[in-house]
Order: C-alpha cells, then sequence, then structure tokens
C-alpha cells in the first residue's frame, strides 16, 4: 500500500516535472518571439499574402543583404589600397642624412665621380617613383632632398608632394620650376617636372645654376620675387638659339671646362632639349628614362676608358719625320699665306655631325695639332673662351663665331688639307665676304674662296664690318 502510494506520488511528481519542462520551453519559445518582435520592424502585413509575394520578399532580402556585402568589401579593398598607398610613400622618405644642397655648394662631397652620376640617376628613379605612385613635386629644390648615410637619394618629408588630379593646391614658386608655373599658366604636373629633375642634374653635374649666365648677373636683384622673374623666361647658358646668357670669364671657370671637355654630346644635348627646346614646349622635355638611360651609357664609358686608363697612358705620341718638322717650321716663319681656290688642297667631308634632335654616340676625335680659341665679349667687361678643334673636315658656321645670330645658319668656313703634305691645313673662305688676318705686324685678307694656312699666333677677324665694341675674337693656337 505504501509502496503503490509512493509510486503514484513519483509518477505525479514526474508528471508535474514534464508540466513544468512543458511551460518552461513554451515561456522560452515566446521571449524568442518577443525578442524578434523587438528588433524587427513592424510590418503590416496584407489580410490575405499570395506564395508569390512571400518568395518576392525573401529574393529582396538576400539582395539587400548581398549589396551590404559587397560595399563592406569594397571599403575594405579602399582601406588596403590606402595602407599600401602610404607605405610605399613611406619608403620615398629618408630618416637622416646630407641634403643635397651642401653636395652642389661643395660643402660635402662626393667619394668619387662614379658616385656622383649614381646619385643622379638615383635622382631620376626617385621622381619616376613619385610619377608611378600619382603624384608630382611642388617646388622640388636641393633642399628637400638629402642623401642618406648609405647613399641613398631620398625625399625630406612629403610637404612638397601633391596629387597629379590636384587643380586647387597652393603652389611654393621656387627657381626650379617650370616657366609655365612661375607665371601661373600651369600647375604642378609631370611635364613641370621634367624641368625641375633637369635643374637638379644639371645642378648636381656642374654645380652651378644652368640660367645665371653673364645677363642674370648683370640683373641686380632684391627680393626672391625679383630674382625668379629671371627664370619666367631663362636663357640656358649653353642656348645654342640665344648667347646672350653665356658663363662669365672667371666665374663659371669649371663649368665652361667640363661642358667643353669633359661630358659627351649625349648629355649635352639632353640639357639643351630640356632648357632649350622645352622651354616654350613642355612636351620635348626629356623624362626620366632617357636621363637614367644617358646617365648610365656616360658612366659605361667612364668604366671602360679606367680599365684602360694605363694602356692609354702609356701610348706615345705620333711621331714626326726631320721632313716633316722642316716643313712645319718653314710654315712658322712665315707670314700669313693665302693660297688660290682648291690648289693644293683637297676637301674632305665633315668628320662630326651632332643631331640636336637625336643623340648619337660620341665619335671618336682624329689628333688635333691646331684650335680656333673663340673669346666671346660682354658689355659687362667678362670674357668667355670656346675652342674649336681644327682637323680636316671641320666646318665653321655663323652661329659657331657669334655673329650674324639674327640671320639664318650660314656655312663661312671649313678646314682643308694639303694634297701633297697632309699636315699642313687651311682654313677655306667660302662665304660671301672678306676676311682679314693678322700675325704680328703682318696682315692680310682673304678673299671668298681663298684659303688661310693655319699656322700657330694667327689672328682671323671673319666680320670685319662689325665695328662693335664687344665683338668676338678669334685666334688659332698649337695644341
Amino acid at each position: 500500500m505504501n509502496r503503490k502510494d509512493t509510486n503514484n506520488l513519483g509518477n505525479d511528481n514526474l508528471a508535474d516535472g514534464l508540466d513544468d519542462c512543458e511551460i518552461i520551453d513554451d515561456y522560452l519559445y515566446l521571449n524568442k518571439n518577443e525578442e524578434k518582435e523587438q528588433e524587427e520592424p513592424k510590418v503590416e502585413l496584407k489580410k490575405e499574402v499570395s506564395l508569390e509575394e512571400i518568395v518576392q520578399e525573401q529574393k529582396n532580402r538576400k539582395v539587400e543583404e548581398l549589396k551590404q556585402q559587397r560595399q563592406w568589401g569594397m571599403d575594405l579593398d579602399e582601406f588596403t589600397f590606402e595602407k599600401q598607398e602610404s607605405k610605399d610613400i613611406e619608403q620615398l622618405i629618408g630618416i637622416d642624412g646630407e641634403i643635397l644642397e651642401n653636395y652642389i655648394s661643395g660643402k660635402s662631397k662626393f667619394d668619387s665621380f662614379d658616385e656622383s652620376i649614381d646619385m643622379c640617376i638615383q635622382l631620376c628613379k626617385l621622381f619616376e617613383s613619385v610619377h608611378n605612385l600619382g603624384y608630382c613635386f611642388n617646388g622640388i629644390t636641393a633642399k628637400d632632398i638629402i642623401i642618406t648615410h648609405d647613399k641613398k637619394c631620398k625625399l625630406k618629408n612629403t610637404e612638397k608632394l601633391v596629387s597629379q588630379d590636384n587643380d586647387e593646391c597652393s603652389i611654393n614658386y621656387e627657381k626650379t620650376c617650370a616657366p609655365e608655373i612661375l607665371t601661373n599658366q600651369s600647375k604642378p604636373n609631370i611635364n613641370t617636372d621634367k624641368h625641375s629633375m633637369a635643374f637638379l642634374v644639371f645642378e648636381v653635374l656642374f654645380k652651378a645654376d644652368p640660367f645665371e649666365g653673364s645677363k642674370a648677373l648683370d640683373t641686380v636683384c632684391y627680393t626672391k620675387e625679383d630674382e625668379l622673374k629671371n627664370y619666367e623666361e631663362p636663357i640656358f647658358i649653353y642656348s645654342y638659339k640665344d648667347r646672350s646668357n653665356r658663363p662669365v670669364y672667371g666665374v663659371h671657370s669649371d663649368l665652361t671646362k667640363s661642358w667643353n671637355e669633359f661630358y659627351s654630346d649625349d648629355i649635352k644635348i639632353i640639357f639643351e632639349q630640356s632648357f632649350v627646346d622645352g622651354i616654350n614646349n613642355p612636351e620635348s622635355r626629356v623624362g626620366e628614362k632617357i636621363f637614367i638611360d644617358r646617365l648610365n651609357e656616360f658612366k659605361n664609358v667612364l668604366d671602360s676608358n679606367k680599365d684602360n686608363r694605363e694602356s692609354i697612358n702609356n701610348v706615345k705620341q705620333p711621331s714626326y719625320n726631320q721632313n716633316q718638322d722642316k716643313n712645319e717650321k718653314e710654315v712658322s716663319k712665315q707670314k700669313v699665306v693665302i693660297t688660290d681656290t682648291n690648289k693644293g688642297f683637297e676637301e674632305k667631308q665633315k668628320i662630326i655631325i651632332i643631331d640636336k634632335d637625336k643623340a648619337q654616340k660620341p665619335i671618336k676625335k682624329p689628333f688635333v695639332k691646331f684650335q680656333l680659341c673663340i673669346t666671346y665679349s660682354y658689355a659687362s667687361g667678362a670674357n668667355d673662351d670656346e675652342i674649336l678643334d681644327l682637323v680636316a673636315g671641320t666646318e665653321i658656321i655663323n652661329s659657331i663665331v657669334g655673329y650674324e645670330e639674327v640671320k639664318s645658319t650660314q656655312l663661312i668656313g671649313k678646314v682643308v688639307q694639303n694634297t701633297k703634305n697632309k699636315n699642313v691645313l687651311g682654313l677655306k673662305n667660302i662665304s660671301n665676304h672678306e676676311w682679314v688676318a693678322t700675325k704680328g705686324n703682318s696682315r692680310s685678307t682673304i678673299p671668298p674662296g681663298k684659303v688661310l694656312v693655319i699656322m700657330d699666333g694667327v689672328n682671323v677677324d671673319f666680320y670685319p664690318e662689325n665695328k662693335s665694341i664687344t665683338k668676338t675674337k678669334w685666334a688659332i693656337r698649337k695644341v
């Protein structure tokens, strides 16, 4: 009895427990529904909802979810791109080092000339990297570039960087800026950077300003604004179109020597194209790739010359026989010598041809015995000397001798060679006017078609009618 009652009691308790569980489940189920009702906005359903409408509503929800996922993905990609771009720019910034300005002014020096060429190549690559990232420079100068301790060319900071499509930036006016920026005709872009890059490379190679010649030095500047006016219409110091801003003798001696005797024609041509043709035509300026190629080619020439330097130093000067020396002595004792047209002389084809539009590799010159020393005079009293090698085939044009520059280019003289004695050279007058040659007290005129025998100490006046006090002078000198 007691056991039966106990079992009944246990069953009742178990039943009560089951009832309680059902109640708990119902309670939880109700709470879940309440939470969903709180989270989801209440939508008034139609009294009658078709199956098609329910399916369409589910499709719309899935489309919205896909749009949100796609937008989150785009945001993530954009964030990743900005992060990578920032990292690339940081690689162009140098932490510690010496500013490039100190190497140009002479306060710091490169360990070798090869190192200075390498630095110019790195400088061009720095411009190339900035352009590849979609930026350009806004008034970049040598003070904004540093040479790190491991000899790397880096930016000092990002203050001079602007986006290539930024037309509303505030311009930093510097003398390295392109003329169209200084005259407010353009905003910073890749073409203006080409001008700035060429400016900085020229400063590193020649330790001089490419536009600071005699004309610029004669201009008095009291403020930075006055100085920048000289760069609004700059004249390259070695412009083949305008000789009014030539280097000044005694001020630019190192520059003149480096330009005339050391650097190849390829190097000169890229600067002429950038600073003469490119002043009014930005599209014709030389870009980073051509600069890098020309500098590498010039460096390779120097390296090959280093390897052969010992053998070159051991090469003896060409010897002449006694008859040859006797002939030269007899010619030097004579006064100014004039010969008839082509009598005893033969003309050779032009040996060296320089194409201003296309750089060519330097051509090995023959042995030079005589040179034409050209002295340009300026109203300020300064002089500038240039040397022209006189070898068979050398042509002289009016722009080289510094007169009639306003006229079209004309060939006025040519070096010819004696047919019987190849060592005797003459300067043939192929202009339409007379020359005047003097040596000591001897004075003679050279009519058109006649040949002046080239000898040491002869002064030639190619334009006797020019009576200007700043007249260019010409003299033949033995090397």
